[in-house]
């Protein structure tokens, strides 16, 4: 039997506050217009939040429906229909597991850059300093700016709540001048600012960024770096027994059933172009692949092994058959390309 919890902070709480999931991730929220005013999560930020909650399986489309009729019913004073009809999304109580993902989930959410302030623009939570509102529950910025938030500092990657952090938490915030720049613009930076890191050791397979420690591949972490700082969009997920948020691996951007907001594969006939981002599933032991960025003249540019540095130093190199030996290739799993085309 479900209910609803108002006092242990581990399951559905209906309230004039609004609607909450645990003790304070708010799925429906009040807001300061008369108009509209309880707005409930996007349809996407709902079905992660549930995903990271419980797992697969439940059916974010539909409970997200009852979920936008749960904030009509209170925008219209009718707290004990909203109240029954929370009841009704049969949302069990979390356990700690699914508290601590949660929490970690609705962090990352919050301070998503591509976030949108209520209205045409996207309709979902904003930040206090993009005004609708305010983000509850938080500051509008977490430790160190949000990923990719700046375009003029080095950024880091140490794992704290899903983030790929600045080196320098005090630089001014670039957010709105990066979501006024076109698609090509984007690419274009993501195919320069990576051309500036070659010869560099930072993504190497001796460096320790976070949990990613000496002797492990890190080409995934200099292409989610370079394309964040750029001002695109780069999905996290919650990886390992630690709960920590990474960047997809080069097999995830290989992966042609995972679609990725503001990103496009690109067919088989059509040429890559400097700021894609190409990747292949290989069969590495200790890697599920390789993932480079497109440079000018058709070059590559990621991490690899030659004569200017350690292994996992950035290369440039020309465009290559594989990304990989031919002794790791896998059959029928060539390059993989995907293009950015705005948010």
């Amino acid at each position: 039997m479900f209910k609803l919890d108002f006092d242990v902070g581990c399951g559905l709480t209906c309230d004039p506050d609004g609607v909450r999931l645990g003790a304070d991730c708010l799925l429906v929220r009040p807001t300061d217009t008369a108009l509209q005013p309880y707005q409930s999560r996007s349809r996407q930020d709902f079905e992660r939040l549930l995903g990271a909650a419980y797992g697969p399986g439940l059916d974010a489309d539909r409970l997200h429906k009852r979920l936008v009729h749960i904030a009509e019913l209170l925008g219209e004073g009718r707290l004990p229909l909203a109240q029954i009809c929370a009841l009704q999304l049969g949302l069990p109580r979390l356990s700690k597991v699914g508290l601590e993902r949660l929490r970690k989930a609705d962090a990352l959410l919050k301070f998503n850059p591509y976030h949108r302030p209520p209205g045409p623009g996207g309709g979902q939570f904003a930040s206090s300093d993009e005004g609708g509102g305010g983000a509850t529950g938080g500051s509008s910025q977490p430790p160190g700016q949000a990923l990719g938030d700046l375009l003029d500092r080095d950024l880091t990657y140490d794992g704290r709540g899903g983030q790929i952090h600045p080196a320098d938490a005090g630089a001014s915030n670039l957010r709105a001048a990066r979501r006024q720049a076109t698609a090509p613009a984007v690419r274009q930076s993501i195919a320069f600012i990576a051309r500036t890191y070659v010869n560099s050791t930072k993504w190497s397979d001796a460096a320790a960024l976070g949990p990613f420690g000496p002797g492990t591949n890190k080409c995934f972490l200099f292409v989610a770096s370079v394309v964040a700082k750029a001002g695109a969009f780069v999905p996290m997920h919650l990886s390992g027994t630690r709960l920590e948020w990474v960047p997809p691996s080069a097999s995830d951007w290989a992966d042609t059933s995972q679609p990725w907001p503001g990103w496009r594969f690109l067919g088989a006939n059509e040429t890559p172009q400097a700021g894609d981002v190409a990747a292949q599933q290989l069969g590495y032991t200790d890697a599920t692949g390789h993932v480079m960025i497109v440079g000018l003249n058709g070059t590559f540019i990621g991490t690899g092994n030659h004569a200017n540095g350690p292994p996992g130093t950035i290369e440039q190199i020309p465009k290559p058959t594989n990304l990989g030996p031919a002794i790791r290739v896998i059959p029928d799993h060539p390059i993989i390309y995907r293009r950015w085309i705005g948010p």
